[in-house]
């Protein structure tokens, strides 16, 4: 009896048995080969046992933890009366060799009459149990055998494309690599807990082919050469779910997909609704720099009018979900349908959902459906119909998409489609321009897109934030049902109805209050200062009941030390330049800027606050400005950045300590625990 097999035998009867602890059966299984007379060095010595190939002990981890999730899923559905026919894991034993049929046969002769060890117990006694007497329902010839392989794991690793591996520790870069256009790879690393290896063996990482969009982290400006600072609205939330996820597993964390803004804006906060006929309030808030004592840090806070549910238009919803090959993971489309089921609790009769399916080709799965009680039964039994399998050929799929919305369009309603991916666009035609021309085309036509990105591994977080920023979107990244729970009942039935498109902020700086500024975040949603007041161009939208939170970091006239040294034999320090315009003698730091659509207008309307500065210190601001500064600064870190002054993991962990407020929904809990995790691993 080999290693490999005995370790079979009790990841089998593991599941049977429906077991909870993976760690403590881990350790139990370890202990066994160590004391068991499985492990025979005798045998080993007289080659009598064919060694399986050097990568068993990696299917073998994998195994484990794919036992645990089909596990999870197999009890729910069972709870539910469910008869899902979604194959979570396959669990059939690979055939046996005859060699493997004679070590059986020798060992078990050679043991007999043996003093036996104190056997473990659950699973891995059941199995020693039955390596110690031969299998009786097993016969299998050389014929047999060579006409029957072994079937593999469907959870073994694949085969990746490669990419450059990451440090698995923060590197200090130079503003050049964070500028380049090439895209970063992340090295996969050992599961938590999993202690790095199984049952001795090294694990190894595994590689990785997501993509990341370059993020060029912008300097400070000076108001007398750049007066103006305008950028896009953004409410996706990607950015932190993905980051969430690479900590949890213990995973390097690509700069490039650290997007300080979505980070920001995951969390709530404590904006008051609007009042009046503008759909949003403005609440604007500035207090010291907490990683910079000489330096102002502004918060710009929109708050988004909330509609109720019985006021919300019907909304024509097509979902267009990847059935390829790389969905097939329990992370990926079983999550999906999953919380695909929480969005209908939230629908009505009222509303109309499609399905499009695509791999390597499309298919419709369901028309235009009304969600009554018999519409949802029919979107339930599509959805219990998936499986993963092909190529994709995305492109096909999201043409096919479109048609369905446009066929189904709703005047006064909302028309949505909802890409659902790991965006491993692979198959096909897929020049990514042409994808954005017709997201950006339906866009135009009143037909939005969302997207759900699933996974890892070959995460395109390029393309899909591309996708959105063309289509009048929202990009979010669900890495659990508790996030499908967030992104289906709260997020995405927000966005459904869209309150206000085409938001843009254009800040206004004192140039005697202000001798420089930078905007944190917002690399990839900043316009052109002329873009602010030209109605024919695209910016984002805000949904009902949507906040945005935008933070500026200001040098004060005055603060900063002359930039050349004295004493230089070569060098002057000159006097400052006296610009040729007369200064407004004004009390104000800045003036905040908005323009906006309404849902299905052409001509933009502009609103204008300005703010003051008390010199108030952070330790006196409000919560949100103490959390959101906290959020800020560990994007900073997270980036390497020169900008983050003095800024430690210790001041970020105060900093979201004393705004963590009542934190109803437990999630500043969750990342202060993230932020644990992180440190510990630095």
């Amino acid at each position: 009896m080999n290693d490999d097999y005995f370790i079979d035998q009790a990841l089998k009867e593991h599941a049977r048995l429906e077991a909870k602890d993976d760690q403590a059966f881990l350790d139990q299984l370890e202990e066994s080969l160590d004391q068991h007379p499985v492990k025979n060095e005798e045998s080993l010595e007289k080659g009598a046992r064919k060694r399986r190939p050097a990568f068993s002990a990696i299917a073998a981890l994998f195994l484990v933890t794919g036992t645990a999730v089909g596990i999870f899923f197999l009890s729910e559905k069972m709870k539910k009366g469910s008869s899902d026919d979604i194959a979570i894991l396959s669990m059939e034993e690979p055939a046996l060799t005859p060699d493997e049929m004679r070590e059986i046969e020798e060992k078990i002769n050679s043991h007999q009459g043996a003093k036996k060890p104190a056997a473990p117990s659950s699973s891995v006694a059941n199995v020693i149990a039955s390596a110690e007497r031969p299998p009786t329902s097993v016969s299998v010839s050389p014929a047999e055998s060579a006409r029957v392989p072994p079937k593999p794991s469907p959870i073994s690793p694949q085969p990746l494309a490669k990419s450059a591996p990451m440090p698995a520790k923060s590197v200090r870069r130079s503003p050049a690599m964070d500028t380049r256009s090439k895209d970063f790879g992340t090295d996969a690393v050992a599961a938590p807990g999993s202690r790095g290896s199984i049952f001795g063996r090294r694990i190894q990482e595994a590689p990785t082919t997501e993509k990341y969009g370059p993020l060029i982290e912008t300097g400070f400006l000076s108001p007398l050469t750049a007066p103006l600072s305008t950028f896009s609205t953004d409410v996706d939330t990607a950015s932190y779910t993905n980051i969430r996820r690479h900590v949890q597993n213990n995973q390097a964390i690509n700069p490039n997909a650290v997007r300080i803004e979505e980070m920001i804006n995951y969390f709530d906060y404590s904006y008051p609704q609007p009042e009046g006929a503008h759909p949003f309030a403005v609440q604007n808030e500035v207090a010291s720099c907490p990683w910079n004592e000489n330096h102002r840090l502004v918060k710009i806070g929109l708050q988004g009018k909330s509609v109720n549910q019985g006021e919300r238009k019907a909304a024509n919803l097509v979902f267009l979900i990847d059935v390829s090959g790389s969905m097939s993971n329990a992370d990926k489309l079983p999550l999906l349908v999953q919380s695909f089921q929480l969005l209908l609790e939230e629908l009505n009769e009222d509303d109309r959902v499609s399905l499009v399916v695509y791999a390597g080709r499309q298919a419709v799965l369901l028309d235009p459906t009304a969600i009554d009680a018999g519409g949802r039964a029919q979107v339930n039994k599509a959805l219990k119909s998936l499986s993963a399998g092909g190529g994709t050929h995305g492109s096909a799929g999201i043409t096919t998409a479109y048609e369905l919305a446009r066929k189904a369009f709703i005047k006064e309603g909302v028309n949505r489609v909802i890409l659902a991916t790991d965006g491993d666009f692979n198959v096909g035609p897929t020049s990514h321009d042409a994808l954005l021309q017709l997201v950006k085309k339906q866009a135009d036509g009143n037909i939005s897109l969302t997207v759900l990105g699933f996974g890892q591994g070959n995460l395109n977080d390029a393309l899909l934030e591309n996708l959105t920023n063309k289509g009048d979107g929202n990009y979010y990244y669900l890495d659990s049902l508790r996030e499908g729970q967030k992104v289906f009942q709260s997020g995405l039935t927000g966005t459904i109805q869209t309150i206000a498109k085409d938001v843009k902020i254009q800040v206004e700086f004192n140039p005697s209050k202000v001798a420089q500024y930078r905007l944190i975040g917002y690399a990839n949603r900043r316009l052109r200062d002329e873009d602010f007041a030209n109605d024919k161009i695209d910016a984002g939208d805000i949904g009902a009941g949507h906040r945005v939170t935008a933070l500026y970091e200001i040098v004060p006239v005055g603060a900063e030390k002359p930039a050349i040294p004295a004493g230089l034999k070569y060098q002057q320090q000159e006097a400052p330049v006296v610009p040729k315009v007369k200064l407004t003698d004004s009390p104000e730091l800045l003036t905040v800027k908005l323009r906006y659509k309404q849902p299905d207008g052409q001509v933009s309307t502009e609103i204008s606050q300005p703010l003051t500065d008390q010199n108030g210190k952070w330790q006196e601001a409000s919560e949100d400005f103490r959390f959101a500064s906290s959020v800020s600064l560990w994007g900073m870190l997270l980036r390497d950045s020169k900008h983050a002054g003095a800024g430690t993991p210790e001041l970020v962990t105060q900093l979201a300590l004393s705004g963590k407020g009542d934190d109803v929904k437990g999630e500043r809990a969750e990342f202060l625990d993230i932020l644990r995790r992180w440190s510990t691993k630095r």
